[in-house]
């Protein structure tokens, strides 16, 4: 390898590894001063809040690698051009596109680990997830309940005015929309909260039990010496192994369940071409960095300009991804959107790095 292309190499890859460290270590703060009282306040286990965290890294990863390696292009070449280091490679002979090779190597390599990330790695993360939510919520349901405060849980608010370290509870308030045919408003003197296999149950005393019906527009108060509410959402038990479409293989999301809705075609289709798309934006972005910091001239007071430009093409082309999705899902014949938006950004920023003196119809 040529001296000047590890040089690059080490310099580009320096940065874009800061960078990354540095967006997941802010993304991992602003979720831990949300979820540290849970941990300081509920008594649950730390470690679960961090196996969330680790589980939810590789879809995050999809978008800060290929954001990081664009920072760090510009950085990196930014500083060569400070340094007079472009302006001597471009003298010995060295054209833009050369020049941009160290940045669109790494770019590959960035593509093939996102391509791993989005193919598999992905989808059993969010599998994992899935599952470890909802052993989250059989196991710390009952420990989401606070004195004083109104709760949500399932569907359920509950409030009650007081909670020993045995869970017993006195001064019980529930309301329960689970059931789509009618709401029930729950008061009970005390009660007391059992976890019996996957369910959390809490045995009520002494209370009453107000049903209204949607339907008929009616309410009938039962009153009771004793009453079971299981904290649970049944209804989500009959779906709890129909796997979203973020948390399926590319094999299952081409091989759709025979009993699958409309809608959930639709997902399965957008989520495949997204798969497929994500993967790109490490090279994409690569290739409008170098484009337009490379095609620059040496200016005394900076470079801030063709940043700025870089920056804006980078912008117009994720949002037009973006809007390429959304459209996707309204209309798929609209799918080539994508693809276009992939393909001219990268033909203009080979066009933008092909040597002067190169005639236009090789490209």
């Amino acid at each position: 390898m040529k001296l000047y292309n590890l040089y690059l190499i080490r310099k580009i890859t320096g940065y874009f590894l800061v960078i990354v460290s540095i967006l997941i270590l802010l993304i991992w703060f602003s979720k831990a001063i949300v979820l540290i009282k849970f941990v300081t306040e509920k008594g649950i286990a730390i470690s679960d809040f961090f196996n969330l965290f680790i589980l939810i890294l590789p879809w995050l990863l999809l978008i800060i690698i290929p954001v990081s390696l664009f920072i760090a292009v510009l950085v990196a070449y930014n500083q060569m051009l400070g340094h007079n280091e472009i302006i001597i490679l471009k003298n010995a002979g060295l054209d833009k596109l050369t020049l941009a090779k160290p940045a669109i190597s790494l770019a590959t390599i960035c593509c093939l680990i996102c391509c791993f990330i989005s193919f598999f790695l992905m989808p059993y993360a969010n599998k994992k997830l899935r599952t470890l939510r909802t052993d989250f919520e059989h196991n710390y349901a009952n420990l989401l309940i606070s004195p004083g405060i109104f709760e949500n849980l399932n569907s359920l608010t509950i409030y009650v005015k007081t909670r020993d370290s045995a869970n017993k509870l006195s001064g019980i308030l529930i309301y329960d929309s689970r059931n789509t045919e009618y709401s029930t408003t729950i008061t009970s003197e005390s009660g007391i909260l059992n976890q019996e296999d996957s369910s959390i149950l809490l045995y009520l005393n002494n209370g009453t039990a107000q049903r209204f019906n949607y339907k008929e527009r009616k309410s009938d108060i039962l009153h009771f010496d004793s009453y079971v509410v299981n904290l649970n959402d049944s209804n989500q038990a009959d779906d709890s192994f129909r796997w979203k479409a973020g948390e399926r293989y590319i094999g299952e999301l081409l091989n759709p369940d025979e009993n699958s809705s409309y809608k959930d075609l639709t997902n399965y289709y957008v989520e495949l071409h997204q798969r497929i798309t994500y993967p790109l934006l490490s090279m994409v972005l690569t290739l409008i960095a170098c484009a337009f910091i490379l095609s620059g001239k040496f200016r005394r007071y900076g470079n801030l300009v063709h940043n700025v430009k870089a920056v804006f093409a980078a912008t117009i082309f994720a949002g037009i991804l973006m809007l390429g999705y959304s459209l996707m899902r309204e209309s798929p014949q609209l799918t080539p959107v994508i693809y276009i938006d992939l393909l001219a950004f990268v033909t203009t920023s080979f066009w933008m790095l092909k040597p002067k003196d190169q005639p236009k119809n090789l490209l």
